[in-house]
């Protein structure tokens, strides 16, 4: 809407990511923990995020780097990475998910552009998406229900004030007992790890942050893939929980236009710290893909 050159968000299974990829603009989730929390009302403390959007990937850095409050950092980002040999991975069980054709085709087209520009894609063996998903639902229902109980005391007092999806959702997430959330969580280290590991013969993951277009403001809940209805949360937060149940820096930035008009989003995602390295690779690839940041949001 060009109504801010940035903003401050957060981002606990991809609320950063979602939005910049939706809107056609550029946001960043940070390595978790790199950006002090105090002063945000927690959703799930082990997993959320404080991060940066912005209309391209060079005005995020310098944002990150005040909120990070690292004055050894470099005040502005070095020139844009160079793509020759530079080692990208794709994540088919990352990636391999529900989506539209049109989306589809939109993410294998920018890989094509990546390979084109001397870049090397090295096909990664990750967890699947559905793994991350399934500790991510009980880590984030269970803290959640800590959040509104304990630390904001006015859950289920208040309850009636609760929209139906947040009120629903957390109905469902009391059931989730202190055992299980511990199994969860330990299992989210070591999916978290795998995923690490995984990651370390390439300087960063490219995936899609979602294959369905955003949904319509008379059914703000749903979006319609090969004529079905589908939850929003289940058609998107499959691509973009790995990197918070990890803790990866991961930046999402446009990558072109879809058949119907509306822009279409990737993520880079890099290892806990790298989160320049993310940003300047990523900065290269959104010039490679050629999507102006004044024409991307108004399409």
């Amino acid at each position: 809407a060009r109504m801010v050159p940035v903003c401050v968000a957060t981002d606990t299974g991809g609320s950063i990511r979602i939005a910049s990829a939706f809107c056609g603009v550029a946001g960043i989730k940070p390595t978790y923990g790199t950006v002090p929390s105090r002063g945000v009302v927690p959703l799930a403390p082990s997993l959320d995020t404080v991060g940066v959007i912005a209309r391209q990937v060079g005005d995020l850095w310098p944002v990150l780097r005040v909120m990070q409050g690292r004055d050894e950092l470099p005040t502005t980002a070095a020139p844009a990475r160079d793509l020759v040999g530079c080692r990208i991975g794709m994540a088919p069980r990352l990636a391999n998910l529900l989506g539209e054709p049109d989306r589809v085709r939109a993410y294998e087209g920018a890989l094509v552009w990546c390979q084109r520009a001397g870049v090397h894609l090295i096909e990664l063996v990750t967890p699947k998406a559905e793994d991350f998903r399934a500790v991510f639902s009980i880590v984030q229902g269970f803290e959640a229900v800590q959040t509104h109980t304990r630390t904001l005391g006015i859950y289920p007092g208040r309850k009636d004030r609760y929209g139906a999806d947040v009120a629903e959702r957390l109905a469902w997430a009391c059931a989730i007992t202190e055992s299980e959330y511990r199994v969860a969580r330990r299992r989210a280290d070591q999916l978290g790890r795998e995923l690490q590991s995984a990651m370390g013969e390439v300087d960063a993951m490219l995936t899609p942050v979602a294959l369905t277009a955003p949904p319509f403001l008379h059914s703000p809940d749903t979006v319609s893939i090969d004529g079905r209805e589908v939850a929003v949360r289940d058609a998107v937060m499959g691509f973009t929980v790995p990197q918070n149940v990890a803790g990866l820096p991961t930046v999402s930035f446009p990558a072109g236009l879809c058949e119907d008009g509306l822009p279409f989003g990737v993520q880079l995602t890099a290892l806990p710290g790298r989160d320049l390295d993310a940003l300047l690779l990523a900065e290269s690839l959104e010039q490679l893909l050629n999507v102006p940041a004044e024409d991307s949001g108004a399409r």
